[in-house]
């Protein structure tokens, strides 16, 4: 496999700009790299679409500090750490924002900086933040990590993981899940040895693995 280009040769040198959130912070990214990283920027900014045409971007709906990270990961190719919950939360954000515009290597950049911030931090997954992950994703493997952390951590009483004897173990389940099918049916066919052990797991069983293998392997 050649290596990959130098930071330097990827710049080019126009540029693009994106105004993000409600206040319209103004973040100015060299147009060839942001194409190459991401295939839903180089739509855009190579079309007959405006953002092409006038080399900008609005993103109101967007967290101007979640575009920020985007931009740290875009640049030196790593994601700023910090070991505390606020940035766990901003990690969770990132990857919900990598999944929307489909970059599968920075959703398992995020996947694994989320996983570091839980081993440093040593907390549980809590109910609103399992919720908000279903509610954020489709096909990410954040899902399982959710579900194999909230199965070892989480305190369900006598609830049984991984099997139900009776109709109100089933409701008692489904009063967690909060009407979600698909959170309901990760729990109940959870694997239940995950309660008693966490096991040792390669952090890539939680990856995505796009674009042809480990992003930790293959740098940009």
């Amino acid at each position: 496999m050649l290596p990959s280009p130098a930071l330097g040769e990827r710049l080019g040198e126009d540029v693009i700009t994106l105004y993000v959130g409600t206040k319209r912070n103004k973040f100015i990214i060299h147009k060839q790299l942001i194409c190459e990283s991401c295939h839903f920027f180089e739509v855009a900014f190579t079309s007959s679409f405006k953002e092409n045409l006038e080399g900008v971007m609005c993103l109101p709906e967007k967290r101007p500090e979640i575009i920020s990270l985007f931009v740290s990961w875009l640049y030196p190719d790593r994601i700023p750490y910090h070991e505390t919950e606020e940035h766990l939360l901003n990690m969770y954000n990132l990857h919900f924002f990598a999944e929307e515009i489909g970059e599968e290597r920075l959703m398992d950049a995020s996947m694994d900086a989320i996983q570091d911030e839980y081993q440093n931090l040593d907390i549980p997954i809590s109910y609103e933040m399992l919720a908000k992950v279903y509610d954020n994703t489709t096909k990410s493997r954040l899902r399982l990590f959710a579900i194999d952390k909230f199965v070892h951590f989480q305190e369900l009483g006598n609830l049984p993981v991984g099997r139900v004897d009776s109709r109100k173990d089933l409701a008692e389940l489904w009063e967690i899940t909060k009407g979600n099918f698909d959170l309901f049916y990760d729990i109940f066919t959870a694997d239940p040895r995950f309660r008693d052990e966490w096991f040792e797991v390669d952090m890539c069983k939680y990856h995505q693995h796009g674009g042809g293998g480990c992003y930790s392997n293959a740098r940009k």
